[in-house]
C-alpha cells in the first residue's frame, strides 16, 4: 500500500528530509496543542531523550512524539530503532509520560498495529523489558492519514513544506491580478467602454473581489429593495391600525397578534441590513 502524501516533495529542512519531516510534525503538533501547555522541541541526534518534542500539561503529565521518516517496520531494524527510543522517553521522563506518539510516513497494516499496539511496551531491549510492567504510557501513532487531516486544517503548513501549489482562494486572487495588468490586456480594457459579463461576475463573486459590492448594489435597484422595504413597513403599519368590521374581527385579531408578537414584521428590514453588511465587508 503506498503512501497518501507525496514524500518526495517534502521539502528539505536545515540538512536533509528527517530534519524536515520533524519540523512538519512538529508544527501540526504545535497547531494542535499548544493551548494545553509547554511544548518544548530537542535535539535528539544523540538519542538522549527517545522524542523530538514533548507537551508538559499543567498536571505534569507529559506526551512525547518521536518522528521516523521511514515507511514500513520491517525493514532495515526499524523495529528495534523503535523499541530503542520508547524506552529511553520513559527511562528520561519516567512515570509522567502518559502518552508517546510515533510519527512514520505511512498508516500501518494490521500486522504492524498488533506489534505497536500490544507487543512493543512487553517486548524485549538491553535486556529489560520497553516498557515496565506498571506503565501507563498510552501508544499513539500519526501516518500519512492523519498528517493529511492535520494539513487540510492548517494549510499554511503545507505551503511551507511541499513544493505542490495549493489552489486556494489566494493563489487565484493572485493569478487574476496577474493577468489583468498584463499589458495587452489592459491596452484593450477600457473602463468607461467595458461592459462586464456573467464570467466576470462570477470571478468577482468567488474572489470576493471589492467590485462584489457595485454587483449587489446593482441588483437591489433592479430588484427596488429599498422601495419594497419602504411599502412594506407602510402596509404593516396600516394593517396594525386599521379599523376593521365586526364581520372580520376575530380574523383581524389573529393577523394583528401574529404582527405584533412575531419577528416578521422586521424579516425585510433584516435581509435589507445584511445586504448592506456584505457591501461594507
Amino acid at each position: 500500500m503506498g503512501s497518501l502524501i507525496h514524500w518526495d516533495n517534502l521539502k528539505e529542512y536545515k540538512t536533509n528530509q528527517n530534519k524536515s519531516f520533524e519540523e512538519l510534525c512538529y508544527q501540526l503538533v504545535f497547531e494542535e496543542h499548544f493551548s494545553k501547555g509547554q511544548l518544548t522541541s530537542i535535539d535528539d541526534s544523540g538519542g538522549g531523550d527517545g522524542v523530538e518534542f514533548y507537551l508538559e500539561l499543567p498536571n505534569e503529565d507529559i506526551w512525547g512524539w518521536q518522528c521516523k521518516f521511514f515507511g514500513r517496520l520491517n525493514e532495515g531494524g526499524r523495529k528495534t530503532q523503535i523499541k530503542k527510543s520508547l524506552q529511553k522517553a520513559y527511562d528520561r521522563h519516567g512515570a509522567n509520560l502518559k502518552k508517546w506518539v510515533l510519527c512514520s510516513q505511512l498508516t500501518f497494516t494490521n500486522e504492524e498495529r498488533e506489534w505497536f499496539f500490544n507487543s512493543l511496551a512487553s517486548s524485549t531491549q538491553k535486556g529489560r523489558t520497553v516498557l515496565p510492567k506498571n506503565n501507563s504510557v498510552i501508544l499513539d501513532h500519526y501516518g500519512d492519514s492523519e498528517i493529511i487531516n492535520l494539513l487540510r486544517k492548517y494549510p499554511n503548513i503545507q505551503r511551507y513544506f511541499f513544493t505542490d501549489k495549493i489552489l486556494d482562494a489566494d493563489w487565484f486572487k493572485n493569478k487574476f491580478n496577474l493577468v489583468s495588468n498584463l499589458t495587452v490586456i489592459k491596452t484593450k480594457y477600457l473602463n468607461g467602454l467595458h461592459i462586464s459579463g456573467q464570467a466576470d461576475e462570477i470571478v468577482i463573486q468567488v474572489l470576493s473581489d471589492p467590485r462584489l459590492a457595485e454587483i449587489i448594489e446593482k441588483r437591489k435597484k433592479i430588484l427596488e429593495v429599498d422601495r419594497f422595504l419602504a411599502e412594506f413597513d407602510e402596509r404593516i403599519a396600516s394593517i396594525k391600525s386599521h379599523d376593521c368590521p365586526d364581520r372580520f374581527s376575530k380574523d383581524y385579531l389573529k393577523v394583528n397578534k401574529f404582527l405584533f408578537s412575531n419577528d416578521y414584521p422586521s424579516i425585510v428590514k433584516k435581509g435589507n441590513d445584511f445586504l448592506d453588511r456584505v457591501q461594507q465587508l
